[in-house]
This record gives structure tokens, C-alpha cells and sequence, in this order.
């Protein structure tokens, strides 16, 4: 769902948008300072992104971007 006021990534509508996006990006980042997430686990979660939207895979951005679990379950791999 497209919400009020969010500027796309690219034209298309109901696409990535850069206020989910960044939340996204912001999370990363709260997770390392508050100790959930190592700096390697954080930087790798940052590149995993930044390849798949490489790469045109936009369906699996969205599904970081919309569903906050799958950071969490990220994590949980990455600490097992």
C-alpha cells in the first residue's frame, strides 16, 4: 500500500519509496547500536539490499521494506 506523500525510488506507482526505504536502512542501524546486530551482520544486511536492487530485484526489497520480520529473521540466521 502506497502511502501519502512518499516519493518513489523509481516512476511506477506502488513501487519502493524513500521513506520506507530509509526506516529500513534506519533499522539496520538501530540494531547494531542497540547490540542486536554486529557491524559485519549490519553491513552485510546493507549490501544483501543494495544487490538485489543491483541486480532488479525489486520484489525482494519490497519485502524487506514492507515487512520488518524479515530483518528479524535475517538476524536469527545470522546468529545461529
Amino acid at each position: 500500500m502506497k502511502m501519502k506523500n512518499e516519493t518513489p525510488l523509481e516512476y511506477e506507482a506502488d513501487k519502493i519509496t524513500y521513506s520506507r526505504f530509509e526506516a529500513l536502512i534506519s533499522r539496520f542501524l538501530d540494531a547494531h547500536k542497540n547490540g542486536e546486530a554486529s557491524r559485519e551482520t549490519t553491513a552485510g544486511a546493507i549490501t544483501h539490499i543494495a544487490a538485489a536492487l543491483d541486480q532488479g530485484h525489486r520484489d525482494e526489497v519490497r519485502a524487506w521494506t514492507d515487512r520488518p520480520e524479515v530483518f528479524d529473521d535475517w538476524l536469527k540466521g545470522e546468529a545461529a
